[in-house]
């Protein structure tokens, strides 16, 4: 809108690659400071989505569980802007191919969605979605790509 972000801070919702929650709450408390923070929605519902308990303490939580964790909470939050880094880190291929998808899809109605990812089988099922427009990233990189004598062997540039 031509602001700086910093001004509408709380309508941008990140969840970075890396997984990194506060140890001591408990996966509902987790979620309802969440919900507090951006205006939010049906922590239950988002509980059964992830098929998380609210009563257990983060730091109990494997790797893909905190990941679920993470994705439970943007399906809480209320933004309009949305930004994940790589959504499927730590995730099992079931819930890399059908929550993820299913909770970006459930996002992608409520606002803008930038989903950075390499993986093919998230950009083909986000791709479907109503509202989603792809973009590659390679398009819009300052990096140069290797000339063609560099991905032949030759140091000469």
């Amino acid at each position: 809108m031509g602001e700086d972000a910093v001004k509408h801070r709380e309508e941008i919702f990140y969840v970075p690659e890396s997984i990194t929650l506060p140890e001591r709450l408990k996966v509902r408390d987790y979620l309802n400071v969440v919900s507090l923070l951006y205006n939010g929605g049906e922590i239950d519902e988002a509980l059964k989505i992830v098929a998380l308990p609210g009563d257990v303490r983060v730091n109990t939580l494997s790797q893909g569980l905190r990941r679920r964790l993470q994705l439970a909470s943007v399906f809480v939050a209320r933004a309009r802007v949305y930004i994940i880094d790589d959504p499927t880190v730590g995730l099992d291929d079931y819930a890399a191919e059908h929550l993820v998808p299913s909770i970006l899809g459930e996002v992608a109605e409520r606002g803008a969605l930038i989903v950075s990812t390499k993986e093919r089988r998230l950009t083909e099922a986000v791709a479907v979605l109503k509202n989603v427009k792809m973009l590659n990233a390679l398009e819009y990189s300052r990096v140069a790509r290797p000339s063609e004598r560099m991905l032949n062997g030759s140091r000469h540039i």
